[in-house]
């Protein structure tokens, strides 16, 4: 049986839960491959080392993340340039959640007697 293709798009790389954490991870700056996963994984068991390795590859070839060799470790770095075009896409629908979260903030203030 084949495996379905990979979307190297921004959209299908931040998809996935454990690429999302580790960028989250990287918005507080560089790390090793050992660091990411230790901090991702820290008091859980987190992904195997060839399937985190498959998750740094994936935001590599999309352009989200960038390694440089350090030593005889691998020193990861965020690149969040390609996520311009999800962000600009998600921003289309911000109207909605304003608005939403305008009524319900109309609504607890009636509930407290606020006018």
């Amino acid at each position: 049986m084949s495996r379905p293709a990979l979307d190297l798009s921004p959209y299908g790389a931040i998809a996935h839960p454990t690429r999302r954490a580790v960028l989250d991870l990287l918005r507080e700056g560089e790390a090793s491959v050992g660091d990411l996963r230790g901090r991702l994984s820290a008091g859980l068991s987190g992904p195997s080392q060839p399937a985190f390795s498959e998750h740094l590859s994936v935001l590599a070839r999309t352009g989200l993340v960038t390694a440089r060799p350090q030593g005889r470790e691998r020193i990861y770095a965020l690149k969040a340039q390609p996520l311009a075009e999800p962000f600009d896409w998600l921003r289309e629908y911000e109207v909605f959640w304003d608005e939403r979260l305008a009524r319900l903030g109309a609504f607890l203030d009636r509930e407290k007697g606020r006018p």
